[in-house]
């Protein structure tokens, strides 16, 4: 890391997804940071977070959602991108669901508590776009080779990952 405490990874794509834990040395003590560094086949990049929408941190052109991420139980979170300090309404399946207020950064997110399984359209509209997404709420295949699975789909690139702890967390970064 620089003195500002800003550091870069370069790291090459390799047509396939990698996932990298960060940490730091504090005071002779390692400290992990949350969540995990996800980078996709083709340069998509994301911060994993337990329980909490991925935080892109490319930026697909003309992509106004930026991801969908679910658990086991249902929850889902649908995350993107507005002009800062704005409202962007939600439509699921064709019905008003809400609206999402976006911050300084002009990032949104909006949470379900429970949707069913099976396949989904979200529809988020703000000033001057209309955006979406369908995506299948599917359990994710065991996680027997690593703590990472992850493919292309119709709907972006997919990524069932491991929590910190112990659950599987799916992630859909569109685009």
């Amino acid at each position: 890391a620089d003195g500002d405490g800003r550091w870069r990874l370069q790291t090459p794509t390799q047509g396939q997804a990698r996932v990298f834990g960060l940490s730091a040395v504090n005071g002779g003590r390692r400290v992990q940071a949350q969540g995990y560094l996800l980078v996709g086949p083709r340069g998509q990049t994301a911060l994993l977070r337990a329980g909490a929408s991925a935080l892109r941190l490319d930026r697909p052109s003309g992509s106004r959602i930026a991801s969908v991420d679910f658990d086991s139980e249902g929850g889902v979170l649908l995350s993107g991108w507005a002009a800062a300090g704005t409202d962007v309404a939600i439509r699921l399946d064709g019905r008003l669901a809400g609206d999402a207020r976006t911050d300084e950064d002009g990032r949104f997110v909006y949470a379900w508590p429970r949707l069913s399984r099976g396949p989904h359209r979200v529809e988020a509209t703000g000033v001057a776009f209309t955006d979406e997404i369908a995506f299948d709420i599917t359990p994710a295949a065991p996680l027997v080779g690593g703590p990472l699975h992850s493919q292309l789909t119709p709907q972006g690139f997919r990524a069932d990952w491991l929590t910190p702890g112990g659950g599987v967390q799916s992630t859909i970064l569109a685009g």
